[in-house]
Formats: structure tokens, sequence, C-alpha cells
């Protein structure tokens, strides 16, 4: 299993706007093939910068494959469609993780 980790920073001022997009953007990264399930976190607001608001996106997909289909194809077309809605008052941090043990209680 492989999840694919993006790390944002959204400027307060179109954090509703942007929140209230990313559902929809989320659902349309999950039909791409291998891409089973996606989980958002929202960090606790820090009090010493009020200007952004930051939020996790963290995608489970089946393979390492699915996710290199997803960059060769697709990934340009939908970080450009962040870029044209909100420029750079989102910023996007990637990081891949690989599953390498479960330890259960």
């Amino acid at each position: 299993m492989i999840k694919y980790e993006v790390n944002l920073e959204i400027n307060q001022e179109v954090y509703e706007e942007f929140v209230e997009w990313l559902s929809n953007h989320i659902k349309e990264v999950l039909e791409f093939e291998g891409f089973k399930k996606a989980k958002i976190f929202e960090e606790e607001k820090d009090e010493t910068n009020k200007d952004f608001q930051k939020i996790t996106v963290c995608y489970d997909l089946v393979s390492r494959s699915s996710l290199q289909d997803y960059f060769d194809h697709h990934a340009s077309r939908m970080r450009q469609q962040t870029a044209n809605k909100f420029g750079d008052r989102v910023k996007a941090f990637r990081r891949i993780f690989e599953l390498k043990n479960v330890i259960e209680k």
C-alpha cells in the first residue's frame, strides 16, 4: 500500500472557498485507477500565524505504479486546476510513503 500525502497551506482569505472546492477535487482524483480513498486532516490552528490554515490530504493507493501513472498522466492538470483557481494563496508540499509494517494491539 502507498500513501500519497499532500500538505496544504491555505491563505485564510480563501480558506472557506478552498475547503468547499477541495471535496470535489478529491472526488475527481479518486476516479483515477489505483486510488482507494482519501482522508482530510485539518491542523489545529496555530495562533502564531493567523494568515493561513494547514490541511493534509492522505490518499491510499494500491501500488506505486498507480501513483506513477497519476504523475505521468494527470497530476499536471490537477495541480494546474488548483493554481488557476487559487494562485499563490494555496501552497502544496507532497510526500510518498510505502507501507513497511503494521503493528496492532
